[in-house]
């Protein structure tokens, strides 16, 4: 037996009773939206149940879809709710969830989601040799997405409360020394794009930030850092904001200005050679042809070459001469394989191969710092939105800045400070 109340019915189910509320079409997925809820008890138990959730509907109160699957969850955000998410943030993300959300786990029911469902994933991306940060990525993606699924009042609670995503290695960047930032840059001199690693190995900025500035950011010595080079997918790209949202004014140090003025003479000859085949994007940093510089190009043919140059005098070695041009094509290789082997050799000895060049920005803050720099003009430089992400980020550097507390403090009370006597068991 069947008894339909305006828009909800009740229907018997075993010793119970299931109460359905029909809530109309669904404009994202397009598919009839209801509820169900199964009553125990009598049919007055199941009458009062119906009449609450029609009540909640007339107030306007979101309740759960049930035919909903994780998986039209997942489209409806990407196409409704993801406006405020930066370009390159939605496309990451909507990669990941194509790569690692299987058609089984998007076919459960949202509100049958349990934290088992994704673990299961979780675990076996790990079986896989997948990276732990590669899982914890897909977890912030995911969480955030039903989240978005519990303020609406389609789930009652947060599903994925109890799964854990392996934890995450935290990553022991390498950054140059004062002394190996000067032999650095005069490598740097060599390359073409001399005053891109000068700009970002001396004021920190991030790489997308030095990638989206144009001529028109540049007064004097003063650079305001407006936006960001955004890389999409096939080939599309955009300038979008800075990753705070707000821009920044930087004054910069004499090495960038000098370099910047040598780059802007010869990307205006190269103009004046191409006319009209130069885009006119006016961006600092450019290919032959004006277009926003591939990062990923930038790193193998400029940076890579200008790091390994670097570690061979760091490391004391010595690279073969290049044979001249009429010695043929078997001493070039003979060459370059030889080179390759010195340079190789240079980077491990002097742990240079695994410096990345974001590592330039870690350099410049961990410079600063160590030389007493305060750490809120730290933050401004490197566009932290708080000094605390700058203090936990370089929390390594604390040593030495704590050492040159406690001298400030004891020459304030008591004059220069003299040598303290070291504290320990002594001799034996």
């Amino acid at each position: 037996m069947t008894q339909s109340r305006r828009r909800g019915t009740i229907e018997p189910r075993g010793d119970g009773w299931l109460v359905r509320v029909t809530l109309g079409m669904d404009p994202v997925t397009g598919k009839r939206a209801r509820i169900s809820q199964t009553v125990r008890g009598k049919r007055t138990d199941a009458q009062r149940v119906l009449t609450e959730l029609l009540g909640k509907q007339d107030r306007g109160v979101p309740l759960p879809r049930s035919r909903m699957t994780l998986g039209d969850w997942l489209d409806e955000f990407d196409r409704v709710w993801s406006g405020p998410l930066a370009p390159q943030t939605r496309e990451n993300a909507a990669q990941a969830i194509r790569c690692y959300v299987s058609p089984a786990l998007r076919s459960v029911r949202l509100v049958a989601l349990r934290a088992g469902h994704v673990q299961a994933v979780y675990n076996g991306m790990a079986q896989r040799g997948l990276a732990p940060a590669t899982i914890s990525n897909l977890h912030r993606i995911l969480s955030s997405r039903l989240a978005k699924a519990v303020e609406l009042g389609h789930l009652a609670q947060h599903p994925l409360a109890g799964a854990a995503p392996p934890a995450e290695r935290r990553r022991e960047y390498r950054v140059l020394s004062q002394a190996e930032a000067r032999v650095f840059l005069e490598e740097v001199e060599r390359d073409d794009l001399a005053a891109l690693w000068t700009l970002l190995l001396l004021t920190g900025l991030r790489p997308a930030e030095a990638l989206g500035l144009k001529w028109e950011d540049l007064d004097g010595e003063r650079l305001t850092v407006r936006r960001a080079l955004v890389r999409l997918a096939k080939g599309q790209w955009e300038l979008a904001e800075t990753k705070t949202r707000r821009g920044r004014t930087l004054t910069l140090p004499g090495p960038v200005s000098r370099a910047l003025v040598r780059h802007r003479a010869r990307q205006s000859q190269v103009r004046l050679q191409l006319g009209s085949e130069y885009a006119t994007h006016g961006l600092i940093f450019a290919s032959s042809f004006g277009r926003p510089l591939r990062w990923d190009n930038a790193v193998r043919r400029h940076f890579a070459p200008i790091l390994a140059r670097t570690s061979v005098r760091l490391a004391g070695l010595t690279a073969p001469e290049a044979p001249l041009k009429e010695d043929g094509r078997a001493a070039w290789r003979e060459w370059a394989a030889h080179r390759g082997k010195v340079e190789e050799r240079a980077l491990e000895v002097t742990g240079l191969a695994r410096m990345r060049p974001y590592d330039l920005r870690h350099s410049a803050a961990t410079l600063l710092l160590a030389s007493g720099e305060h750490p809120k003009i730290v933050a401004e430089l490197l566009g932290h939105a708080k000094v605390t992400l700058t203090l936990d980020t370089y929390s390594h550097v604390s040593p030495a800045m704590m050492d040159q507390a406690a001298k400030r403090m004891e020459e304030l009370v008591s004059g220069p400070a003299t040598p303290r006597p070291r504290i320990g068991l002594g001799p034996r």
